[in-house]
């Protein structure tokens, strides 16, 4: 009985202690994909393993018939296959599973080739979003790899580098941007635009690129040159403005993510081939309604000022005819009173009468002999003003009057103010120009590490800035 139960203790104790988990191998082998390709012996194959930012490496060498293997591996880990095939590199990620020993991999790779006519693009898509002075112009192609063989390029760069994929840019771009199927370190820019280094290997490999052109008088003649022959290609623009094509046909107008875009297309187009794009109704930069706006207000001066002058010279005039129209009304007057005192003295009218009315006309006789008396004062203070200004004093004539002459020459002068404020505007080169949306994200890249497949959380702070001068709206995060 004692026995038995130290036997029980023991079994429980060895469920307790924790199993060892055995090595896993990986077994690889490369496949020539080409017909009647070269052998696949003696190449060379680095097997990395990504933890803490630091990369662990190892490196084996293919057999006679392209087999390689790695021992010692952890099982559940990822890695990293490298290796280079004539020229042409290969990257395969691996996981070993956690419940294998064991795990196999079969990598393709073809020969290498400079043939560069074996690369044509399915489908070119451009779209077009007009910004205030810019334009932000997207690039989407699918180039196929029509043979069986990976082109490796044509002619060096840098670095000894040979250049693979090129594009051909619109005058004047800025702002470039490398999206999918794009790697900064492996695009080297151009005075026509960029080339890519990275091989092409056979099927389809997608490309994607943006990058802004600036225009002026609300107006910009897209011209575009295609580098490979072309099956298809849509140019989409912004609705809100207009845009025609004389090498490419206009379809319906098309809406995705909520907008509407017209859609220009064209088929089977060589190399070469000069794609050009009239695009108009564009909006004008900001600064050109300060220049407006300064002109509106120099007009608005000038006519007031020509307005003043007007209103002064028929206040004179006014003045004038006040003055004379006074004096008859107090010769009136005067008549009147002697009339009555000539009357009341030949005995025509009652004394009562007579008094009540000489003394409602010497009441009307009193306010216009005032009224005569401030209309001096304030002609003795212009002609006052007038000495001050050194305005010699002239004898008025009748002429034709001279503002109708000077307000047009002050219309012509403001029109000529505004005329020449939107010439500088467009002409002005020093006028900052609108950014399209630019996210720069720091740091740019970061190594996760190693992650537990179970419960496993790491955490990754990244700045995201929007150095453009446009809104932008982040609707996506993708991670790999």
């Amino acid at each position: 009985m004692r026995v038995r139960g130290l036997c029980i203790v023991m079994l429980g104790l060895l469920f307790l202690l924790p199993l060892e988990v055995g090595a896993a191998v990986l077994e690889g082998q490369l496949q020539n994909k080409t017909p009647g390709g070269g052998a696949v012996r003696g190449v060379e194959v680095t097997l990395i393993r990504s933890q803490a930012g630091q990369e662990e490496k190892q490196t084996t060498t293919t057999d006679a018939e392209g087999g390689f293997r790695f021992a010692d591996l952890s099982p559940g880990e990822r890695y990293r296959i490298h290796l280079q095939y004539q020229g042409a590199a290969y990257d395969t990620e691996v996981t070993v599973p956690p419940e294998e020993e064991k795990s196999r991999i079969e990598i393709p790779v073809y020969d290498a080739t400079d043939d560069p006519s074996l690369l044509r693009v399915k489908v070119h898509h451009l779209i077009v979003t007009p910004g205030e002075g810019s334009l932000l112009i997207r690039e989407f192609l699918a180039i196929e790899n029509t043979g069986d063989k990976a082109f490796i390029g044509t002619r060096p760069v840098d670095q000894g580098r040979r250049a693979t994929l090129q594009f051909t840019l619109p005058q004047g771009v800025a702002e470039r941007q490398y999206l999918a199927g794009l790697m900064e370190c492996c695009v080297v820019p151009t005075e026509s635009g960029f080339v890519d280094t990275m091989d092409v290997k056979p099927g389809i490999r997608e490309i994607g690129f943006a990058y802004t052109v600036p225009f002026d008088a609300g107006q910009y003649t897209l011209v575009r040159s295609l580098d490979y022959p072309t099956e298809t290609i849509n140019v989409f623009v912004r609705d809100e403005v207009a845009a025609r094509s004389p090498s490419l046909e206009s379809k319906e107008v098309v809406q995705f993510q909520d907008r509407r875009y017209r859609h220009l297309a064209g088929k089977d187009l060589k190399a070469g081939t000069l794609v050009t794009v009239e695009i108009g109704g564009l909006p004008f930069r900001s600064g050109v309604f300060r220049y407006l706006a300064l002109g509106a207000v120099s007009l608005f001066v000038l006519i007031g000022l020509a307005y003043s002058l007007i209103q002064r010279n028929r206040q004179q005039q006014s003045l004038s005819s006040l003055q004379e129209e006074l004096q008859t009304q107090y010769d009136a007057l005067i008549a009147d009173l002697a009339g009555l005192d000539d009357a009341f003295e030949a005995g025509k009218i009652d004394p009562e009468e007579y008094r009540r009315l000489r003394a409602e006309k010497k009441g009307e006789l009193l306010r216009l002999v005032a009224s005569m008396k401030n209309l001096e004062e304030e002609n003795a203070m212009d002609k006052k003003k007038k000495k001050q200004r050194g305005v010699k004093k002239t004898t008025p004539t009748p002429v034709t009057p001279w503002y109708s002459r000077r307000l047009v020459m002050l219309g012509i002068g403001g029109l000529f103010v505004l005329l020449i404020g939107g010439i500088f505007f467009l002409k002005s080169n020093a006028l900052s120009e609108a950014k399209p949306p630019r996210i720069v994200v720091t740091p740019r890249s970061y190594d996760l590490g190693e992650i537990p497949r179970l419960g496993g959380k790491v955490s990754y702070v990244a700045t995201v800035e929007n150095r453009g001068e446009q809104p932008l709206t982040i609707t996506r995060i993708r991670v790999s």
